[in-house]
């Protein structure tokens, strides 16, 4: 993975208690392959936290990827190389 980005997208937080709750956002990860081409990985990750012991942590979570042919055109977060016309 060439030249990565990490874009998080607006986080859902649902309060479940005063020691738990749910976070869930979307992630997209524009880059190039070792090949140079553009590829772009994309998902959602919901994440269960819980306060144990005055500390928070992750108790479960989950990672729901976008198929490759969704994201299969989308460049617009990988720099191109500069061309002369």
């Amino acid at each position: 993975m060439q030249d990565p980005k990490w874009i998080w997208g607006t986080p859902f937080v649902d309060v479940l208690s005063p020691d738990a709750a749910v976070v869930t956002t979307t992630y997209r990860i524009p880059h190039r392959t070792p090949a140079g081409e553009p590829h772009v990985v994309a998902g959602a990750w919901t994440a269960v936290f819980a306060r144990r012991g005055g500390k928070w942590s992750i108790v479960q979570e989950h990672l729901s990827e976008v198929p490759p042919e969704v994201t299969a055109g989308d460049t617009a977060d990988v720099p191109m190389a500069h061309t002369h016309h």
